[in-house]
C-alpha cells in the first residue's frame, strides 16, 4: 500500500544507570587519584619523614639557600687567601712560668792555657831615717827605692814616737801618671810646740819583680 509505513522507527536515548556512574567514578579515581592527592595536600604538611632518601637533588635546591654549616668537613674547597690583616695590639704579659727541671751536668771542659806569670819576688825596702828639724812647718823628704828590675806596688812610712807631732804631707811614688813606679816618697814636717828633742821619719816601699 502506497504511503503506508512498513515499520516503526524509534529514537531511543540511552539511559544512564547507577551502576554505570559508579564504575566510571571508580575508574577516574583509580587513574587520577594520586595526582589529586598530591595537589590537594595541606600547606606545610610534608616534612622529613615524608621524603625518601635521595629525593632532593641539586636541581631542587635554590641557589644560595644552603649555609656553611650545612656542609660537612672538606666538602667546600678552600678559597683564595685574603690580604694580610693589620698587626694586632701586643697582648698583656703572661704570668711567670714554673721553674724548670734542673738540667744534666755537662762534661768537664778542657784545661785552659796557663796565664801570665805573676810576681816571683816581693820585697819591702826602706829609706834611711830623715831627721825633722826643730822648726815648725819645715817639711823634709824621705825616699825609699826599689832595686834594679823591680817596680813599686805600694808604700808607707814610719815616724818616730817623739815629743813633737809629725804631720805627713804626702805619701806616694814619684813616677808620673802612666809611668812605672820604682820608689816611694814621704814628705813630713813637725807642727805645734817645738822641743829640743829631734824626730825622724822613714819611707817604706813594696817592690815586686816579675
Amino acid at each position: 500500500m502506497v504511503g503506508e509505513s512498513v515499520g516503526m522507527i524509534f529514537n531511543k536515548t540511552p539511559r544512564v544507570s547507577y551502576a554505570s556512574v559508579t564504575a566510571t567514578l571508580a575508574l577516574f579515581l583509580s587513574l587520577g587519584g594520586v595526582s589529586y592527592a598530591a595537589t590537594a595536600l595541606p600547606r606545610d604538611s610534608v616534612g622529613t619523614p615524608q621524603l625518601r632518601d635521595g629525593a632532593v637533588d641539586s636541581a631542587k635546591i635554590k641557589d644560595g639557600a644552603l649555609q656553611y654549616e650545612d656542609f660537612g668537613f672538606g666538602q667546600i674547597p678552600a678559597g683564595l687567601a685574603g690580604p694580610r690583616g693589620p698587626k694586632g695590639e701586643r697582648g698583656a704579659r703572661g704570668p711567670k712560668g714554673a721553674k724548670g727541671v734542673k738540667g744534666v751536668v755537662g762534661a768537664k771542659g778542657d784545661t785552659g792555657a796557663a796565664g801570665a806569670a805573676g810576681a816571683t819576688s816581693v820585697k819591702a825596702r826602706r829609706s834611711d831615717p830623715v831627721t825633722l828639724p826643730a822648726i815648725a812647718n819645715t817639711p823634709v823628704t824621705a825616699t825609699a827605692n826599689c832595686a834594679s828590675g823591680e817596680r813599686a806596688v805600694g808604700g808607707g812610712f814610719v815616724a818616730s814616737d817623739g815629743a813633737n807631732t809629725v804631720r805627713i804631707l804626702s805619701s806616694a811614688p814619684s813616677a808620673n801618671d802612666g809611668a812605672t813606679p820604682t820608689d816611694w816618697v814621704i814628705v813630713a814636717e813637725i807642727e805645734g810646740n817645738i822641743t829640743a828633742e829631734y824626730d825622724f821619719v822613714t819611707a817604706t816601699v813594696i817592690c815586686a819583680k816579675p
